[in-house]
């Protein structure tokens, strides 16, 4: 059985983040840590490998869209996908992710990205679990998706509530001062 799992580095201005299995909600808050944080310390691109990659749900595919919001607020920002297959180009066009992305089909990849894919990488690490709890973080995911694409609304309007619910039936209430 395939485990769904993220290999991240950073080469130069890139952050490179190797999915395998499925890029799922398992390891959404992971890929939103990461991301984040290194667009934060200088990284302008994120590049998305998916030649492992069976297949995304929308949490991850939310969760990009979060990260290609932020990216794309950059000089130079952007997330970029490679090694897609027909299947995982039709996921990202039809929650309308490929108007925010760039996208590049298996061996289509620019050669100015097959430096970070290709040379070894020492510091490469598996992405870290995320401290957000997992409620939360689809219900930010699918919040970036409706963000993007107003009709998402009504794919994931049931999702949102139910989510919505869980996070607040989870969150401490504070007492008023």
């Amino acid at each position: 059985m395939e485990t769904d799992k993220l290999l991240a580095w950073i080469y130069g201005a890139l952050a490179v983040v190797k999915v395998s299995g499925r890029g799922s909600f398992k390891v959404g808050a992971a890929l939103r840590e990461f991301g984040a944080a290194a667009l934060g310390s200088g990284a302008r691109r994120i590049v998305l490998d998916l030649e492992d990659c069976v297949g995304m749900d929308s949490t991850f595919m939310g969760i990009v869209a979060g990260l290609a919001l932020k990216a794309n607020l950059l000089p130079k920002g952007r997330v970029v996908f490679v090694h897609l297959n027909d299947r995982t180009r039709h996921l990202l066009n039809t929650l309308g992710l490929a108007r925010f992305v760039d996208m590049h089909m298996a061996g289509e990849t620019p050669a100015s990205l097959l430096p970070a894919l290709t040379a070894p990488h020492p510091e490469q690490s598996e992405a870290a679990t995320g401290s957000t709890s997992l409620a939360e973080t689809m219900l930010r995911a699918h919040e970036d998706l409706v963000r993007i694409d107003p009709e998402n609304l009504s794919r994931f309007r049931d999702v949102l509530v139910f989510l919505q619910k869980d996070v607040d039936r989870n969150t401490p209430v504070r007492a008023e001062p």
